[in-house]
């Protein structure tokens, strides 16, 4: 069983996220219906890449709000916040006033 990364480490033992062209594009011997195949798989690494980079994005943008943060918080803190941001997903909120909508 292989060990499981740590944070930092790459989940995919030899994989360059700086990396050039791969390898596989200088084998010799590949028939062109393999060249395109090779072209088709970078695409869709380059694709694949594209879209990790924008899940990492948002997941950081969501880091202040995950329940690993919340945790983190005092209780009291998080509690007066609930109470004058309103609880999600529920419906209240303050408006402001002390009046709940």
């Amino acid at each position: 069983m292989m060990p499981r990364p740590t944070r930092g480490q790459p989940l995919i033992a030899g994989f360059r996220s700086n990396a050039g062209p791969p390898p596989w594009n200088a084998v010799p011997g590949l028939t062109p219906v393999q060249r395109a195949a090779v072209r088709e798989y970078e695409a869709a690494i380059g694709e694949l890449r594209r879209l990790n980079a924008e899940v990492l994005a948002a997941a950081e943008q969501l880091k202040p709000v995950t329940i690993e943060a919340l945790l983190a918080r005092p209780d009291l803190e998080a509690g007066i916040e609930a109470l004058l941001r309103g609880w999600p997903g529920t419906g209240l909120s303050s408006n402001g006033t002390g009046q709940w909508r």
